[in-house]
């Protein structure tokens, strides 16, 4: 995994579970991993990352969580408004070239950052940790 792409420090020594995933061209590249740690390395690791760093992340509990897709459907959409207000989530597409367990992600306690490109190292991308599982998913790209 190009951890450099998001200027991160190396996995957690107890990582463990590890996905992976890649996707694009020679010009433009995107990686996926997950992984499993205890929760006071996830935060040291978090810490020393050079690309997080300055970054607040936004916050999930059981009153705004992340979820996949949104519904494009107009009735589908009455439905969601009615009984789900769109305030309680922030939505993420699914994509056809990401693995299943990233399109299927679903976060009620945990953090999503927002890693920013830098000239040389990549566009950038999203680290999420779900709080509840001691789980790490990151999606950065490259062009």
């Amino acid at each position: 995994m190009r951890l450099k792409f998001g200027r991160l420090e190396n996995y957690p020594q107890n990582a463990k579970n590890f996905k992976t995933a890649t996707a694009g061209s020679m010009f433009t590249r995107e990686f996926m991993v997950s992984f499993e740690a205890n929760a006071a390395d996830i935060q040291k690791w978090v810490e020393k990352s050079e690309g997080l760093k300055g970054i607040t992340p936004d916050i999930y509990t059981k009153e705004h969580q992340y979820f996949p897709g949104f519904p494009s459907d107009a009735n589908w959409l009455k439905m969601l408004e009615k009984e789900l207000p769109e305030a309680k989530y922030d939505y993420h597409p699914v994509v056809p070239h990401k693995p299943q367990w990233l399109n299927d992600l679903k976060i009620k306690n945990g953090r999503k950052f927002q890693i920013p490109g830098k000239e040389g190292h990549g566009i950038g991308g999203i680290l999420i940790i779900d709080d509840d599982t001691n789980t790490v998913y990151l999606d950065l790209s490259w062009s």
